[in-house]
């Protein structure tokens, strides 16, 4: 068996993707005489035509939303608490609200766990804020880190960590997790 081509041009110079995109939105053709006469062209354009074809008969159907679809978003848009000290997880059986000072914990503690992050914060949300609305949460870090750390790699590894941590003990949707190194200094390790 033939790996395949690392080119995604045909072998008469025409780009693959420009194919595809004549046949996804159904655009004439930049070069309908090249087109008309050239085998590799055309056998392109069938075969993507027939792998197409689900999606575009997807596309033909008509789609009929509840009549009550808008008011029922419109609520759940009202229900929403926008005061930023709670996040709410709704569910048929009942809803679960998490205080934003729980994610902070969660969040402070994630970021501790850190090799390269001083263990400097004595308060158990000081400098971590937590914005939430319903499901989704944005956490914000102030760190001291230490002395030698690469700072780049040690946020980049603080995000990953902090969402992972909130978003598997909260079920929340972690939309961002931004990180301000305030200081580095000597110290004890976390981690």
């Amino acid at each position: 068996m033939t790996p395949p081509q690392e080119s995604s041009s045909l072998p008469c110079g025409t780009d693959v993707d420009e194919l595809t995109v004549q046949v996804v939105e159904r655009t004439p053709p930049l070069d309908p005489e090249h087109q008309a006469g050239c085998p590799y062209c055309r056998a392109a354009l069938a075969e993507l035509s027939v792998l197409w074809s689900p999606v575009h008969a997807l596309a033909e159907e008509d789609v009929v939303a509840p009549t009550d679809l808008v008011q029922r978003v419109l609520d759940e848009i009202q229900e929403l608490d926008y005061t930023g000290g709670r996040a709410v997880i709704a569910a048929v059986d009942g809803d679960t609200a998490i205080a934003v000072r729980v994610v902070a914990v969660i969040a402070r503690k994630a970021a501790d766990s850190v090799d390269g992050t001083l263990l400097a914060m004595s308060r158990v949300s000081a400098g971590v804020e937590v914005g939430a609305v319903g499901r989704s949460v944005v956490v914000q870090l102030d760190l001291i880190a230490a002395l030698g750390v690469h700072l780049p790699a040690l946020s980049t590894q603080i995000q990953r960590t902090v969402r992972d941590h909130v978003a598997a003990l909260t079920g929340l949707s972690v939309v961002a997790v931004d990180v301000s190194v305030v200081e580095v200094a000597e110290g004890i390790l976390g981690g």
